[in-house]
């Protein structure tokens, strides 16, 4: 986006282009989208209708569903909507909500010396989390926001990203009988064009799932297909959530962390090349939740403590998954084993989850 090409400048005369850095002053009743980003586009008319969202990413890749050449190929198909639009009615909009309208998030920055210059768009999910927490009202199906389209088993083309590229073996997609090629035309109420589309669809339905209505092209013609979608759905892999940094705000937490052994410090120690350790940095007993760490100091833990396992497990794929782990699979107030190595020789501390 910094050095567009020729094509865009093109498109862009066709729209306003406004860009947004800073959430401070941004309605988030009216301008949904994934605010856990490296980048969102929304195509929208002055009406308030939001024709396309584009954006989202992976666990691999920040960047996995944006491109220029899908930007482009969005820009255009919307063109061609909009030149058929017509106003519909709509609900009552929600108030207007910014992001100092979430009150535990307002009452945080009530206790700095001035306003942060800008607000991360990243901070609404958090903000979010940690006010149903506050209120009592956090569910922990909450978490599973934004599903991809690898919750009904599909996999999209990364630029034509309507696309069926290749449909997972008894998934949901497979039983409706979806094959690859085939063309995302409409998903409940939306029309699709972009992975985010889609998972503005799945990100509205119930946790306890439903019926997903897909209109889609295959060889030319349309067709109606039902996903029934079972309870839980939304629920993903652990790994492919873990980057989300909105799991700061959940707990229980470690209440510690470091950096990842390499192979020649592991060597060194005598831990197996494919294990999961780390060395102790910093112990969290600071902050909005010092509880943790400081029940691992009571517990004996120290900084530069090598810790090998967790819970029972070492097969953490980064320190990521491990966060994620603790604060998705464990409870507060259950006790859990530290295996650690200190000075080479192999301690044990047992500490309750705070």
């Amino acid at each position: 986006m910094v050095r567009p090409p020729l094509e865009f400048h093109k498109l862009a005369e066709d729209w306003v282009c406004v860009r947004v850095t800073d959430v401070q002053a941004l309605d988030l009743n009216r301008y949904r989208f994934d605010f856990d980003l490296t980048l969102a586009v929304l195509l929208a008319h002055p009406d308030g209708t939001v024709y396309h969202r584009l954006g989202g990413r992976t666990k691999a890749d920040p960047s996995a569903w944006m491109s220029m050449p899908a930007l482009l190929r969005v820009m255009r198909a919307t063109l061609v909507e909009h030149r058929t639009h017509r106003p519909v009615v709509r609900p009552k909009p929600k108030p207007r909500q910014t992001v100092y309208d979430i009150e535990s998030f307002a009452r945080r920055m009530a206790k700095k010396p001035q306003r942060p210059a800008c607000i991360h768009c990243h901070t609404v999910h958090e903000a979010q989390v940690r006010d149903r927490q506050a209120r009592g009202t956090f569910d922990p199906d909450q978490v599973w926001i934004w599903p991809g389209p690898e919750r009904l088993g599909l996999q999209m083309e990364p630029v034509a990203q309507n696309r069926v590229a290749a449909i997972a073996k008894d998934s949901v997609a497979e039983r409706a009988g979806l094959r690859v090629g085939d063309e995302l035309v409409q998903a409940g109420d939306q029309p699709v064009q972009t992975v985010m589309d889609l998972s503005w669809v799945l990100d509205r339905m119930p946790a306890s799932g439903g019926t997903l209505a897909l209109t889609l092209r295959r060889g030319g013609e349309a067709r109606r297909v039902a996903l029934p979608l079972a309870d839980g759905f939304k629920r993903g892999d652990l790994l492919a959530w873990s980057w989300r940094p909105y799991k700061w705000a959940l707990r229980p937490a470690p209440g510690m962390g470091g950096p990842l052994l390499d192979a020649a410090a592991k060597r060194a120690l005598g831990i197996p090349a494919r294990s999961w350790a780390f060395r102790v940095r910093y112990i969290v007993d600071w902050g909005d939740y010092p509880e943790q760490g400081r029940e691992n100091r009571r517990r004996g833990l120290r900084q530069g403590d090598v810790v090998v396992r967790y819970a029972g497990r070492n097969d953490f794929a980064d320190m990521a998954h491990f966060h994620a782990f603790v604060r998705l699979k464990l409870r507060r107030g259950q006790k859990v084993e530290v295996e650690l190595l200190r000075n080479g020789a192999p301690h044990t501390l047992q500490v309750t989850l705070e």
